[in-house]
């Protein structure tokens, strides 16, 4: 059995083809979700065909806040500890996946570790070499790295920053995750396109870290440049639920809602934001999803961030804002009115790779000896 454990909309994302790939060749997992993230969620599940989770931790809360996100964590250590604890490792799974750098993932590997059973980190390897930039991804990546024994590394660059050690198995899946994904949204919005009933040209706005967010000056810089961006040509800012409360606990909600260049917009399903992408000027965001979305589809991506930790598309179509004014400002006279080309999507299935191995990892392992009845 392969227990999947995750908590956020992105990790359902990116995990979602693995998800797809074990279900086809009918290798037996289920999926834990610890309740981080709740909007949408549902919604995804829908989109990718994936049954409802096995089990969730806590259900119908969305830790949006610092104050949220205190409880939340509380909850999820109590009950994965004491009160969920036979549900969640009774049968013992035999390998436990969890993915990326939230504090689902972190806690993921802790509770796997615990009980016992060997973790599996799926993108692995990525390093700003900052540990307040991000904060506190950065710092969840190099402890996870201490929990893990396998190692689904998104490209050699990020395989090398892990130590090979005996008790380690590191594998390069050349690419992350998000390009199956990516590749089923794609298709999908090939199929059944959506009219679009808003004016175009337009931008793509999207932030939602902690650094940003939680950082008065950071915060402050962000809301002027966006405010400032919209001057030239339309935004649409995508809001996540923990920015939405950002800017409703400031009085940069309204003022953003007032400004004529900016639509505020509430977070939708995966294939309708990547049409929204698709058919957009340039994006400006923080998310290292969002920089690999833009790396693969060719779009121009101004990242609103002073250091990254993934490789894709830098010096090439995604730029590094670092706090300032004047890369944004040659950033957005670059490409308001210029129209970008999508690339090719490379061939490779990193998703399929990463199931290769599961599979002969858990063939390589004895099956547990049942209790005499």
């Amino acid at each position: 059995m392969i227990r999947i454990i995750l908590g956020t909309k992105a990790q359902l994302i990116k995990m979602a083809p693995v998800i797809l790939e074990l279900q086809r060749r009918q290798l037996p997992h289920d999926l834990i979700l610890t309740g981080q993230h709740h909007e949408t969620m549902q919604d995804l599940l829908d989109g990718f065909a994936i049954p409802p989770p096995d089990l969730e931790l806590i259900p119908r809360m969305e830790a949006n806040t610092h104050l949220k996100m205190l409880r939340w964590l509380g909850l999820l250590l109590w009950r994965s500890g004491y009160s969920m604890k036979k549900r969640l490792w009774q049968p013992k799974p035999r390998i436990v996946l969890v993915h990326g750098d939230t504090l689902s993932t972190l806690a993921g590997a802790i509770m796997a570790k615990a009980a016992g059973v060997p973790v599996a980190h799926v993108e692995a390897g990525l390093r700003s070499f900052n540990l307040l930039h991000p904060f506190p991804e950065e710092l969840t990546r190099i402890l996870v790295s201490h929990l893990a024994e396998v190692f689904y590394c998104p490209g050699s660059w990020a395989a090398n920053h892990l130590v090979p050690r005996k008790d380690r198995t590191i594998i390069d899946t050349h690419h992350n995750t998000l390009l199956d994904t990516l590749r089923f949204a794609l298709r999908a919005h090939n199929q059944t396109p959506q009219p679009d009933p808003l004016p175009q040209p337009y931008g793509v706005v999207s932030i939602h870290r902690f650094e940003n967010l939680s950082n008065p000056r950071r915060f402050q810089w962000i809301m002027e440049t966006i405010e400032r961006v919209s001057h030239p040509i339309r935004l649409r800012f995508v809001l996540h639920p923990a920015t939405r409360a950002k800017l409703q606990s400031t009085a940069w909600h309204n003022r953003l809602q007032a400004t004529p260049g900016i639509t505020l917009m509430e977070r939708t399903d995966y294939i309708t934001f990547i049409q929204l992408l698709a058919r957009s000027r340039f994006l400006m965001t923080d998310g290292g999803s969002n920089q690999e979305e833009a790396a693969y589809l060719g779009l121009p991506c101004l990242l609103l961030r002073q250091a990254t930790e993934r490789q894709e598309g830098l010096g090439k179509n995604v730029i590094l804002a670092n706090d300032d004014d004047q890369i944004v400002d040659t950033f957005v006279a670059s490409n308001v009115d210029r129209e970008w080309h999508r690339l090719p999507l490379p061939p490779n299935e990193p998703s399929r790779i990463i199931v290769d191995h599961l599979a002969t990892f858990l063939s390589a392992i004895p099956s547990p000896r049942l209790p005499p009845p």
